[in-house]
């Protein structure tokens, strides 16, 4: 069982009297709003803001393991840990969480009645392992580990080639390791390297969400991440760089204490300025049994998309038609017994950049669907002593449509030490439903028919408007605003009507009538002040210990280090030892810091 299913469920107890502490400081300042909008700041740094933001505590997990650098108490993101006991082994990564201070957590609500083995690794780091007893693996379990010098820097190979390649903060793949199809895309390559992986159309790195993928270190995709994995070829890419950077408006205001986060730097063999492509799908096909009308009822689908993605921005034109049971994209799936799906969707999106200075999005989607599925069912009854013959018939129908639309516009603009953004969204969707159903019943010679008709209609609009601005005052002190609005009204009705057929005249007739009216308006105001002694910052420099020939990864080699062959690739995640100031060069795939 993964012990990452425990993770979502569960939630830290507060430390005692803690939350009573926040709630009567609220009350003697007199303000509640909402989170700032400011990125987080670093937990060894002090500061004061006007804001506050409730945490929901769920069920406790039974035990929590926290795992953290001994020397320096720096978190460790993504560290393996292994729960061995007789009956079952848990396998799962620390994830991030910001209680009182950020912590790298593993939950686990399981109850143990024998021993276990506690084990924990983190590359760069050396192994923790340790034996609990059944009472004594419970609550919160506190793991700190060593920094390994001898592996900081490490090389793994994988058949022939190197696969990996660790130094600092950085992780190189060499994609030459990994095998993929000659039509692969760049998402089928991510999915082979170890501790990456894809959910919901979104990379993340050792748990971590990547914000931004460069292309030979130019920014094409913007916050568009996820047109990468479609996009690029995976043929393509000769590695894959994963590291930590400020983003854009963090180094525009030159706030060090803002967190850092996850950056994907492609080198390509192509080496273009842009992307530029598109596709052309359709699928056909027929059910091999008849439906409830008699038909074999023909399947299909249809998809296209043109894009073109460049450091000045991005323009993507998309849009699909089936008729099938499921939406396009998904796989085409044949069922004779229900009534297929028809699909039509259709976007367009288009974003300018200049730099990271300005950044103006918009995108517009429309969508439609029908759906009508035919059912029918017939039921024998043994004879009893009440009746000799029973049966009963019931055969319904029902039609539903949907009708949507949104447009969404997004500006981000950076000038010196102010950041200025503003976000809109507009969407409305209308859909009806119809059903039909008629039922007939016999017990002996009496026979009763109920028919019931109905019909609901929805209407749902939605707005959502966001203004955010940043203003860095001092090298201590940063201002932030943040105000944002919601209006939704909706609109549903319905009737329904049941007939009996056997006595005339017999109706019941209900309807329902239905508006809502919801929106919400909220505004944040915050002030940060840096306190204690002023923080220098120490220039990078940078290492080719590790630099491979152009070309030829099989070059990278270090009599002080030890390379490790084998046959599939290691799951492995990096480490972020913050005691070394070396980072390494990057020349067609050794590691840079970004």
């Amino acid at each position: 069982m993964d012990g990452n299913y425990y993770l979502a469920a569960n939630k830290p107890s507060p430390p005692p009297g803690l939350t009573r502490y926040i709630l009567l400081i609220l009350a003697l300042l007199g303000f509640v709003g909402m989170p700032s909008a400011h990125p987080a700041g670093n937990h060894a740094l002090q500061s004061f803001a006007l804001s506050y933001q409730p945490m929901n505590f769920g069920r406790p997990a039974r035990t929590v393991v926290t795992v953290e650098d001994k020397e320096t108490h720096d978190p460790l993101l993504g560290a393996t840990v292994s729960i061995v006991s007789r009956a079952d082994t848990l396998r799962g990564t620390t994830v991030k969480e910001d209680f009182y201070r950020i912590m790298a957590v593993y939950r686990c609500d399981r109850i143990f009645r024998d021993s276990v083995d506690l084990e924990v690794t983190y590359v760069g780091y050396k192994p923790f392992k340790k034996r609990y007893g059944n009472t004594g693996f419970r609550g919160r379990i506190e793991v700190k580990m060593e920094v390994d010098e001898q592996s900081i820097a490490q090389v793994v190979v994988v058949g022939q080639q190197v696969a990996m390649v660790f130094r600092g903060d950085t992780t190189v793949y060499n994609a030459g390791a990994f095998k993929t199809m000659a039509d692969d895309r760049f998402a089928e390559l991510l999915k082979q390297l170890p501790g990456v992986e894809i959910k919901d159309n979104k990379i993340y790195a050792e748990g971590q969400e990547v914000k931004r993928v460069l292309i030979d270190g130019k920014n094409l995709f913007g916050s568009k991440t996820s047109y990468a994995l479609t996009d690029l070829e995976a043929s393509d890419v000769r590695s894959v760089r994963v590291y930590e950077d400020f983003s854009p408006e963090a180094k525009r205001l030159g706030d060090n204490t803002a967190e850092k986060e996850k950056v994907m730097d492609v080198e390509t063999k192509s080496k273009r300025g842009y992307i530029l492509g598109g596709n052309l799908e359709g699928t056909l096909g027929a059910s091999l049994e008849r439906d409830y009308s008699g038909r074999h009822e023909i399947r299909h689908s249809e998809a296209g998309s043109f894009y073109r993605n460049t450091e000045r921005g991005n323009w993507r034109l998309e849009a699909s038609n089936s008729k099938d049971n499921i939406r396009q994209g998904e796989g085409v799936s044949f069922d004779s017994k229900t009534t297929p799906t028809k699909q039509t969707d259709a976007q367009a999106d288009y974003t300018l950049r200049r730099g990271d200075s300005t950044n103006v999005s918009t995108a517009v989607r429309f969508g439609r669907s029908r759906q009508s599925s035919t059912g029918s069912s017939q039921t024998e009854y043994f004879p009893t002593e009440a009746y000799a013959l029973r049966s009963e018939e019931s055969r319904n129908e029902s039609l539903s449509k949907s009708l949507s639309a949104e447009i969404s516009n997004y500006v981000n603009i950076q000038r010196k030490k102010k950041v200025f953004g503003a976000m809109t969204t507009f969407s409305i969707d209308d859909g009806s439903t119809l059903g039909h159903s008629r039922t007939q019943q016999r017990i002996d010679d009496e026979k009763t028919r109920t028919n019931l008709n109905s019909n609901s209609d929805r209407r749902n609009i939605r707005l959502n408007v966001s203004i955010f601005f940043h203003s860095k005052i001092s090298e201590r002190s940063t201002l932030s605003f943040n105000v944002s609005g919601k209006y939704a009204p909706g609109d549903r009705d319905g009737w329904r009507v049941d007939t009996t057929a056997s006595t005339p005249g017999l109706q019941v007739k209900l309807r329902n009538d239905g508006d809502s009216r919801n929106y919400s308006f909220g505004a944040n105001l915050g002030y940060r002040y840096k306190l204690g002694k002023r923080v220098r910052s120490t220039p990078h420099t940078t290492s080719a210990a590790i630099t491979p020939a152009r070309n030829s990864w099989r070059s990278i080699s270090s009599p002080t280090r030890r390379a490790s062959s084998t046959r599939s690739t290691p799951t492995i995640t990096r480490p972020t030892p913050t005691r070394t100031a070396c980072k390494p060069a990057c020349n067609t795939g050794a590691a840079t810091s970004g």
